[in-house]
């Protein structure tokens, strides 16, 4: 469920791909090339992360939201939500406070501000600008 600013924490495990590769296919498939390249990466030994959905008023996802730590804004590379709304950020392990601001042209910024103390998740509906 995403209610408007809903923490919660999540525990995120490793789960281990079963089966061989197919012997009658050195390359893989379009099918497989396409799966891997939507999937999520493990988190790194050492760092936690922090991930979440942001949805619109109606609850449908929304792509493009810029997700920043700190004061310096929006940049080329800060994550970005994707196509199902989807972001994530991996933090070193530790007590740290982050200032997390999402924007987006036509939305109210919103700002969240969190010391995890673990893998955590974060969803949010972003209000429409009066």
């Amino acid at each position: 469920m995403i209610g408007r600013g809903l923490v919660a924490a999540a525990v995120i495990l490793p789960i281990a791909c079963g089966g061989a590769p197919a012997a009658s296919s050195p390359s893989p498939s379009a099918s497989t090339v396409a799966a891997n390249a939507s999937a999520t990466p493990s988190v790194e030994p050492g760092l936690w992360r922090i991930e979440g959905y942001v949805v619109n008023q109606s609850g449908k996802p929304v792509k493009d939201v810029c997700v920043w730590v700190g004061p310096n804004g929006c940049k080329q590379f800060s994550p970005h939500t994707d196509d199902r709304g989807h972001w994530q950020l991996d933090v070193a392990v530790g007590r740290a406070t982050f200032d997390f601001t999402f924007e987006m042209p036509g939305f109210k910024t919103a700002k969240w501000s969190i010391t995890p103390t673990g893998p955590t998740t974060y969803n949010l509906v972003l209000d429409n600008e009066q």
